[in-house]
């Protein structure tokens, strides 16, 4: 077979840090139960800058904006993206953050 890669690691790493988040997570809400909202926004900025530091590593910048406008935004793909961002990303991180709370009481 092949030997290992960069990606092997990658994804060894991936369940690792997913697990020590949602231990963090369930510490914070045991701290400050009542902060769900500000701990999302915290872990969706976290998240961003990971995507950011990602994308430098990967391409060695980010992209223009000449080259994001050049993609073709049809209806289906800015409402995919509002999708992915607001239903899959915040309002499941908001879910959690509530679930979180009432598990760590």
């Amino acid at each position: 077979g092949a030997s290992p890669s960069a990606g092997d690691l990658w994804a060894c790493c991936q369940p690792v840090a997913f697990g020590l988040g949602f231990w963090y997570y369930g510490r914070g809400m045991k701290e400050f139960p009542d902060a769900s909202t500000q701990l999302n926004a915290v872990g969706s900025i976290i998240l961003v800058f990971a995507a950011l530091i990602w994308s430098l590593l990967d391409s060695h910048a980010l992209p223009s904006m000449s080259e994001i406008s050049q993609h073709s935004w049809s209806v289906r793909t800015v409402l995919a993206l509002a999708w992915t961002g607001l239903v899959s990303t915040a309002l499941a991180g908001v879910v959690q953050a509530r679930v979180a709370a009432v598990l760590s009481m």
